[in-house]
């Protein structure tokens, strides 16, 4: 039978191939009946079903592959806690070792653990030495471009048959819970070779998320990624242990465009703390900041545009002063500041008395014009005053302002936070407020202020203060104490016309909209 003349042309049959892929039911079973049509379809649909796929399920291919045990898993406290562990008994034959390159040729994301929300399984290390024996110590995926792998450091040279240079991402996690290895000259050893092979068979690798425990990180074990020119976007993580000062000095020799690091830094002894110069950072993520870190406060980057530091703990305003200070000084080119002070992080932090202003606080920020987004979150403390005048400094300051998101995390009703009248008392906000970001900040779109007041004292300046056509979308006022809610409601349309989502009832109407809103609410016109 003739083929269908449209059907010869390769990008038709990819986009029905994709739509097989991404909309059909039964993925699995539609794409490998396609495959089985003709030849013309086979690749596409093939290329489709093995793009993405697990270490297990091309274990498979070889009918030697079998269960030959179980173990507890402990990093799971849902589901099953044990895992079935499968394994190559044998070593296995020359068609099934061709038939494993035929479809590993397909592939270009592998993982060797699943996901934590899928039942999990493991291999044992035992595999890896007949994978090796059948394969040799040559890559087996010459169009991989994304590698998931849990480092087993029992068997480190398992990780050499699924490195290639084709590879752009790499996430690999070797921490104590996955790893039998107990001394640190053993970790130390095959650390050392893990990265001395990223280095030698992934020269093209962009992205890089390393997750490391009980090993101390010295510039000598980390050296082989400072070869890796390449890469511009790393994530570090390093659990119960330190990173040496110099380990991260060390990064700065690549044109990294996104740092991402929780570690815990221990320079050694007369150790010089140099600043940390990146020539193209865009992104900064310091995703623990505990205690006095004056190391933390030497990241230098003159293009930085987004800084964000999940865990802070607050220690005293002068700290706290200090670091906006070298924030100010260090990313000049800075347009977004998120700083989170976890609760957890934050029990027994004695609040300065008298507090000072938030403005005061962050005043060397405030030279900075560029500033677009500003985003604090407050579990339970609050170490600073916020009043209009502040926001009043802040819209002059930062005219280009898009976000302004003051979170307060203090419950302020029964059964909340014992302290959520004191902590909202901090903030003196009125109306006043919310007209200087109006008149200051003409591309403000999603702004938070926590507890404002109504401000209002007569239906004269009600009207006469809020007349314009600005443009933010989502408003969010918790905790809001307005005399008179219709006067406020009226306020608030007035000078935010174009309002998507309004809320000023507190927690209990967080996803509310009082204006046209967003996921109901009393729908108040404007």
């Amino acid at each position: 039978m003739a083929l269908y003349p449209a059907l010869a042309n390769v990008d038709i049959v990819e986009r029905i191939v994709w739509h097989l892929d991404v909309l059909a039911p039964g993925r699995y079973s539609t794409l490998l009946r396609f495959a089985l049509v003709c030849v013309r379809f086979r690749d596409p649909a093939l290329s489709a079903l093995w793009r993405e796929c697990s270490v297990l399920q091309l274990l498979r291919l070889f009918s030697t592959t079998k269960v030959v045990g179980v173990r507890e898993d402990p990093t799971r406290d849902y589901g099953s806690t044990t895992l079935p562990v499968y394994a190559l008994t044998e070593d296995p034959s020359s068609s099934e070792c061709s038939r494993f390159r035929l479809y590993a040729a397909y592939v270009q994301k592998l993982y060797n653990r699943p996901g934590p929300w899928i039942d999990g399984w493991d291999i044992d290390p035992a595999t890896w030495g007949f994978m090796e024996h059948a394969f040799g110590n040559v890559s087996l995926f010459p169009n991989l471009k994304d590698l998931r792998w849990f480092v087993d450091l029992s068997a480190p040279y398992a990780i050499v048959n699924f490195l290639s240079p084709s590879i752009r991402r790499l996430y690999f996690n070797c921490t104590t819970r996955y790893d039998p290895v107990d001394t640190e000259e053993e970790r130390q050893r095959t650390l050392a070779e893990i990265l001395g092979s990223i280095r030698a068979n992934t020269p093209g690798v962009a992205d890089i998320q390393m997750k490391l425990g009980a090993v101390y990180i010295s510039a000598a074990l980390l050296s082989p990624l400072y070869h890796l020119r390449a890469l511009r976007r790393f994530k570090f993580t390093v659990y119960d242990s330190k990173v040496d000062y110099d380990a991260l000095q060390g990064l700065t020799a690549l044109d990294l465009e996104f740092l991402s690091i929780k570690v815990e830094v221990n320079p050694s002894p007369g150790t010089i703390l140099r600043p940390l110069t990146f020539r193209r950072l865009l992104r900064l993520e310091i995703r623990t900041l505990y205690g006095d870190h004056p190391v933390f406060d030497n990241f230098v980057s003159p293009t930085l545009r987004e800084l964000d530091i999940w865990r802070a703990q607050y220690i005293n305003e002068h700290i706290l002063r200090r670091s906006c200070a070298a924030w100010a000084q260090n990313f000049p080119s800075l347009r977004s500041l998120t700083i989170k002070f976890r609760q957890e992080d934050n029990r027994g932090a004695v609040m300065p008395n008298p507090q000072p202003t938030l403005s005061d606080t962050i005043a060397p920020l405030l030279d900075i014009s560029s500033i677009q987004i500003i985003k604090v979150e407050l579990w339970h403390l609050v170490p600073f005053t916020v009043g209009d005048e502040d926001i009043v400094r802040i819209s002059h300051a930062w005219p280009k302002l898009t976000t302004l998101d003051l979170f307060v995390w203090a419950f302020n009703f029964p059964g909340g936070d014992p302290h959520a009248s004191r902590i909202l008392a901090a903030f003196s906000l009125t109306t006043a407020a919310l007209s200087a970001l109006a008149s200051g900040c003409p591309h403000l779109h999603t702004l938070r202020l926590p507890h404002v007041r109504s401000g209002l004292r007569a239906a004269t300046e009600e009207q006469d203060a809020s007349v314009g056509d600005h443009r933010l979308c989502y408003l969010f006022l918790p905790d809001a104490e307005p005399v008179d809610q219709v006067a406020f409601d009226r306020f608030v349309g007035a000078t935010f016309p174009h309002l998507a989502q309004y809320d000023c009832r507190g927690w209990q109407g967080l996803f509310a909209g009082r204006l046209g809103g967003m996921g109901g609410g009393s729908g108040v016109a404007a």
